[in-house]
């Protein structure tokens, strides 16, 4: 098994980041590389909960992942991943979101724990071209928690395009309009 993690920290509340991290079906709406979530069953919370799986389809062509929740807690959720088109045969991640400075701000943080296809050259291929590519994911998945709860009308998706409206009729949003919240 190999290991990769990164945390991020962004200046939105707590009380309102947890609830855009724990939207389970929808993460399309907050993650840069996520394409779609095919919702494929419902948990112990409704859409969250343990029990829950969706299948995340990626942007860039690295295919999809399933994943079932198999912990939830207040404040993270682990998931096991299974199905994957990526190097991986198996794995779980866990997303976290905890207060800092007295709940004014969050950290959002990704653990996961994989095993490489590929014996050895797996695990070198994971160690030299993914986990590099970790802590992009979390910075645009943190960035993406932090303008959609600044503004739940603005999605982030698109290949990490930033957009307002719908799927069927986007406005596009520049970047840089977000990057200064008062």
């Amino acid at each position: 098994m190999y290991g990769i993690a990164h945390t991020e920290v962004i200046d939105l509340p707590h009380m309102q980041a947890t609830p855009i991290l724990f939207d389970f079906k929808n993460v399309w709406k907050i993650h840069p590389l996520v394409e779609r979530v095919d919702f494929l069953t419902p948990g112990a919370e409704g859409d969250h909960g343990v029990g829950a799986a969706r299948v995340c389809n990626f942007y860039d062509g690295a295919g999809s992942v399933k994943e079932t929740i198999i912990e939830e807690m207040p404040t993270s959720f682990t998931v096991a991943m299974s199905d994957m088109s990526l190097l991986f045969k198996t794995g779980t991640a866990k997303l976290t979101v905890a207060p800092v400075r007295g709940g004014a701000a969050s950290r959002v943080s990704l653990e996961m724990l994989v095993e490489p296809k590929f014996g050895l050259l797996g695990v070198l291929m994971t160690r030299w071209m993914i986990a590099p590519k970790l802590p992009g994911a979390v910075k645009g998945l943190a960035n993406g928690m932090l303008v959609h709860g600044h503004d739940p009308t603005v999605l982030v998706s698109k290949g990490g395009r930033t957009y307002r409206g719908t799927e069927a009729n986007p406005t596009w949003v520049t970047a840089y309009m977000y990057r200064g919240w008062s």
